[in-house]
């Protein structure tokens, strides 16, 4: 994803390590992520927890989730417990199984993760409604491999487009100056007084341990950045080179608000092209501007 105020992106290309792509469903032990919504009463009660299921048929993780937190169980008999309060209303549960550990991300946070191995066999989910705590659709499991994706623009503004825009107005655009800028073609975007998101539509929720790169350039009254973890509009981690106030900020929105998680202070310039990077990999995350 990308975001701006105004913005000229001239290529951007992701490479993901382990994220969904074509895996034998044979092979012995492959990660995999699940991901599951499921919906809190005013009244759920803390003795009859959710349960969720994931793994073979054999072996599996089992994910337990109450009002006071959530425990998991992985096929080599460990077990970890994250305590916290669960408030009534709608959340989002993921478990990313890889192949030396698994994590339980509850609403976009990572709250526990053990040392674990993938059960052999095809992966498989189950779930067992609680009180007052029940799913809102079947689980959703995603086998895990390495894919690639990039977008070098170089289309026609007819052609079918490989972005979604969420927020702002984005448009493929020609260079009348291909020698002054990263090359032929590039993407163009501008969202006056708010924020301009666009999606790439060949991205997918289980994308994870990657790395994020583009060369894009603002205007003297502009920012722009990349966007990462994104969950929906609403929720979402970004990057932005702001060249106004000559800084770089990694930012978060979280049910709609915006907070700065870190800030640094660069010489970046309106009008200069910059290659941005960012890489993530089991809930950490690095940014890097050409370098």
């Amino acid at each position: 994803m990308v975001c701006a105020r105004r913005l000229v992106v001239g290529f951007l290309i992701l490479v993901a390590g382990i994220v969904g792509g074509e895996e034998p469903a044979s092979a012995p032990g492959a990660p995999f992520v699940v991901r599951m919504g499921f919906r809190v009463a005013a009244d759920a009660g803390r003795e009859e927890p959710l349960l969720l299921r994931t793994g073979s048929k054999q072996a599996g993780f089992t994910v337990e989730v109450s009002t006071r937190g959530v425990a998991v169980w992985t096929p080599q008999g460990k077990h970890g417990r994250w305590k916290g309060r669960v408030p009534a209303g709608e959340h989002e549960l993921i478990l990313r199984a890889r192949p030396d550990s698994v994590c339980v991300v509850l609403d976009g946070e990572r709250r526990l993760s053990l040392p674990a191995a993938p059960p052999p066999g095809r992966p498989q989910a189950a779930v067992k409604s609680g009180r007052g705590i029940v799913p809102i659709a079947r689980p959703r499991v995603q086998r895990l491999g390495e894919i690639h994706f990039a977008d070098d623009f170089a289309r026609g503004p007819n052609a079918v487009s490989l972005w979604e825009t969420t927020g702002g107005h984005f448009a493929l655009n020609a260079s009348r100056t291909p020698g002054a800028s990263q090359g032929a073609f590039d993407f163009w975007g501008v969202a006056p007084g708010s924020r301009g998101l666009a999606v790439a539509k060949g991205s997918h929720w289980f994308w994870n341990d990657c790395e994020v790169a583009v060369s894009g350039r603002g205007s003297a009254d502009s920012a722009w950045g990349l966007v990462t973890g994104y969950r929906d509009a609403k929720n979402w981690r970004a990057v932005v080179v702001d060249p106004r106030l000559h800084v770089v900020r990694v930012m978060a929105k979280e049910n709609g608000k915006e907070r700065i998680l870190h800030s640094e202070d660069l010489p970046v310039q309106a009008g200069q092209w910059y290659r941005l990077t960012v890489a993530l990999h089991d809930g950490w995350g690095a940014a890097f501007l050409n370098g």
